[in-house]
Order: C-alpha cells, then sequence, then structure tokens
C-alpha cells in the first residue's frame, strides 16, 4: 500500500526507475520476504 499510496501523489513525478524500485521493496514488505531477501542479500557489491 505505502508505494502505490506514494506513487500517487498529486504533483509526484517519478521515473520509471525509482519507481520499479519502490514498487520491488513494497512487494517483499507486502510479501513477508523482507527479512529472507536482506540476509541472502550481498551487500559488500557496488
Amino acid at each position: 500500500m505505502f508505494g502505490t499510496t506514494r506513487l500517487k501523489r498529486s504533483s509526484a513525478r517519478w521515473n520509471p526507475r525509482n519507481a520499479e524500485s519502490v514498487s520491488a521493496l513494497t512487494n517483499l514488505r507486502d510479501n513477508n520476504q523482507w527479512q529472507s531477501y536482506w540476509s541472502n542479500c550481498d551487500t559488500t557489491k557496488t
């Protein structure tokens, strides 16, 4: 819900890449996969 609400704000402007990133993070949270994703994520990559 957070992602779509944020994306739909009046006068909000999003480029497609940032909108997709917010949507992906929201999806992880909404599907209870947040912890699993970040525990398996290699944060040393740049």
